[in-house]
Order: C-alpha cells, then sequence, then structure tokens
C-alpha cells in the first residue's frame, strides 16, 4: 500500500511540474531544464563519488550554457508573430467598426477584394478596384486622424489593398503605430466611394512578440 501511495505521490508531483514548465516563459523553461540536470547529474555524483569529474564538466560547460540561454531568451523576446481580426464585410461605402486593440504592435488596415490586381500587357500591375475615401480613427470621443484613402496609395496584393502605411511596403500613408496603441478601444469610421465590390472585407492586422505590453 505504502508502494502505491508512493506513486501516486511522484505521479501528482510529477504532472505537477510539466503545467508549471507548460505555464512559463522560455527562460524559466531553461532555468527548469539545467535544474533537472543538476540534480541528476548530483545523484550521479553521489552515487558513484566522482564530484571532482562533475565539477570540472560543469566549470568547463555552465558559462557557454548561461550565456547561450540568455542569448536564446533575448532573441525570443524579438520574434514578432503576425495576427488578424476581420471588422467586418464591407455591404456599402460607409464601414464603421469599434474594437479594443490586441497587445502588439505594427497595426495595419487592408481591404480584402475578390480580386484587386490586372495585368497590363507591359506586365504593370494597377488597380482593378478604383477607389478613393477616408479612414476616420476615435477614442473616446475624440477625433485622432482623418486620413485620405485611395487606391493609388494602397499596397496591392492579388486580393487585398493595404490601406494604412506598413513599412517600406507602403510609405504613401502613415503607418496605425502613430495613432493607435495595444489595449485601447477605438471607433473607425472607412469610407470608400465607390462601394467594395461584393465579397469584399476590412481587416485589422498586426505583429505580436513577448516585448509588447
Amino acid at each position: 500500500m505504502f508502494i502505491i501511495l508512493g506513486n501516486s505521490l511522484r505521479i501528482t508531483l510529477f504532472s505537477k511540474v510539466i503545467l508549471k514548465i507548460e505555464a512559463s516563459d522560455s527562460f524559466t523553461i531553461i532555468y527548469i531544464i539545467i535544474g533537472i540536470l543538476g540534480f541528476v547529474l548530483g545523484n550521479i555524483a553521489y552515487r558513484r563519488n566522482i564530484y571532482q569529474s562533475i565539477l570540472n564538466f560543469l566549470a568547463a560547460f555552465s558559462i557557454p550554457i548561461l550565456v547561450g540561454a540568455f542569448m536564446l531568451n533575448a532573441f525570443s523576446n524579438r520574434i514578432a508573430f503576425p495576427h488578424s481580426l476581420k471588422l467586418g464585410d464591407c455591404t456599402n461605402s460607409v464601414l464603421r467598426y469599434s474594437f479594443e486593440t490586441a497587445r502588439g504592435h505594427g497595426y495595419f488596415l487592408t481591404l480584402y477584394v475578390p480580386k484587386s490586381q490586372s495585368m497590363l500587357a507591359s506586365t504593370n500591375t494597377i488597380s482593378s478596384f478604383k477607389f478613393t475615401g477616408n479612414l476616420r480613427i476615435s477614442t473616446g470621443g475624440n477625433q485622432l486622424v482623418d486620413m485620405a484613402l485611395d487606391s493609388d496609395r494602397a499596397w496591392l496584393t492579388d486580393s487585398s489593398y493595404v490601406l494604412t502605411g506598413l513599412g517600406s511596403n507602403n510609405t504613401n500613408s502613415p503607418p496605425l503605430d502613430n495613432y493607435m496603441r495595444s489595449h485601447n478601444n477605438y471607433d473607425l469610421e472607412i469610407i470608400l466611394n465607390p462601394p467594395p465590390p461584393s465579397g469584399s472585407s476590412m481587416w485589422m492586422s498586426w505583429k505580436e512578440s513577448k516585448m509588447d505590453k
């Protein structure tokens, strides 16, 4: 009975450790792994009386491991993952959306249409849907910006128009990071003339890393 009880306690403890590891960030996981390795090596050294060999091994490899762990953590904190949120379908020329921004940076607005590009005989790419309009961003009843939009300023892909600034890919319009921050509520009013074709939708996209707050 004591053996069964002991095994049950070990399984419960092991499960709690696994849950703790899954909930930890990368740097914490690395420390846990190093601690487990140290515990295992310590037991081996105790049973085989080879403390000096273990100490020499740890002295030779502990500093590179810690430096590597620090660099890995710093690198992982800067990795940014893309996210997108569908604001809604485009059913007329005036579109209004209210939402709270998620944690992240590099926000940009994209209009998805059935087809956004046409190829000319000269292989130049042109817009298959010509439009002009405005983007108004407000928060708490205060208007932050009234930005001009048009198909010539947008960055074209096969099925979308990136309406706002996106680094070197679209410098014709200012980036939304100039006006929007994480975890804030915003109201968007988008006016497009003529209205987008049937089947179009509006999306908000951004990037998220561990360094974002």
